[in-house]
């Protein structure tokens, strides 16, 4: 038997049982439209409807996502998508999640539901070389700012847990220019400078706990960071 339920105008969650031995829940997962790994799927079949695509990968203990990709209805079934840690290429298409916050939760990261984020936060203070190393090892990033939704969580993460300033994601080749570039190599906009910034202190960011704006840092003072998974 199949069953929809509208969760809210962000998620669409449909719950599956098969010969009612599994019911898994599957959820949009908006924030990485149209992008697919570049590793390959467990399996890639074409289905008329999206409940066959998802039936498909529950079926398998291997299959935790799928990317349906929009015109073709090509199904592409992956494991935990919250472990991908190679590039993404764009491909038309919809993200669906298994289980979302159990999905996100291994290694100790939590999902935040508010604003839709697989995060863990690492209070011991480290140099920023050493937390995106940290990062890294656990399949994830810093956190990225490019967002309003990510950076109002940043904000909020602060105030909430009276962390202290933050390392976050960015960095230029040198201090005399002012473009900044997330891990990925691409520009980043939108970011939320303090007057004056980004100066000549460093080519790295933290956000800081004045007015909760970004400034250049050298990277060099051990600081606490928030490593991000399953970021655009």
């Amino acid at each position: 038997m199949f069953r929809y339920l509208i969760c809210s105008v962000f998620a669409l969650q449909i719950s599956i049982n098969w010969c009612g031995q599994r019911s898994e829940y599957f959820s949009i997962y908006e924030e990485m439209e149209n992008l697919a790994p570049v590793q390959s799927p467990v399996f890639e079949e074409k289905f008329e409807s999206l409940v066959q695509c998802l039936n498909a990968c529950v079926l398998r203990r291997d299959c935790f996502s799928i990317f349906r990709k929009s015109c073709s209805h090509t199904c592409e079934g992956f494991g935990n998508p919250f472990l991908f840690y190679k590039g993404y290429i764009m491909s038309n298409g919809t993200w669906h999640v298994q289980k979302v916050a159990e999905t996100c939760s291994l290694k100790g990261y939590t999902w935040d539901p508010t604003y839709r984020i697989c995060y863990k936060y690492h209070s011991t203070g480290m140099t920023i070389s050493e937390a995106r190393s940290k990062c890294r090892d656990e399949f994830a990033r810093l956190l990225l700012l490019t967002s309003d939704r990510v950076y109002d969580f940043s904000v909020w993460f602060i105030k909430t847990y009276s962390t202290g300033s933050l390392y976050v994601q960015g960095s230029r080749e040198t201090i005399f220019i002012s473009e900044y570039f997330d891990n990925r190599g691409r520009e980043m906009k939108n970011l939320k400078w303090s007057s004056g910034e980004p100066s000549y202190d460093g080519k790295y960011i933290r956000l800081n706990t004045d007015a909760y704006r970004l400034e250049a840092t050298p990277g060099t003072t051990d600081r606490g960071f928030i490593c991000q998974r399953g970021q655009l």
